[in-house]
């Protein structure tokens, strides 16, 4: 999984898109990755304190304001990336910013099966 995580950040390092380096073509997906991770996190401790009986409301209010938050800004990237592009380096954008709004679908669509299990016992 070492790998398969540092495979990609690697192979960003290392090509060129229209003459600069990849990863300076999708710095602007860095910001709504960094809120997308901590809404993630945030979400996992919810769930935690749910099966051991805790308040959640202190993680669970800041959890669904940044996933709408992080959500609405990757719809943005992949419409500006994919639809609006005016050069090749918006598509990788694009593209990055699909993929990364499709896993965290499916993660707000896991965790919600995760709380309804907790709800249940």
């Amino acid at each position: 999984t070492t790998l398969a995580a540092l495979l990609f950040p690697a192979i960003m390092c290392f090509i060129k898109i229209e003459g600069k380096p990849a990863w300076m073509t999708v710095w602007p997906a860095f910001g709504t990755t960094n809120q997308l991770l901590a809404a993630i996190t945030l979400m996992i401790v919810s769930i935690w304190l749910l099966k051991n009986g805790k308040k959640i409301v202190f993680t669970i209010i800041p959890t669904i304001f940044m996933m709408f938050t992080a959500g609405s800004s990757l719809l943005l990237l992949s419409y500006s990336g994919i639809l609006k592009a005016q050069h090749p380096s918006d598509y990788v954008i694009g593209i990055v910013s699909v993929i990364m709004l499709v896993m965290a679908i499916l993660f707000v669509f896991d965790s919600t099966r995760a709380f309804i299990k907790c709800l249940r016992k």
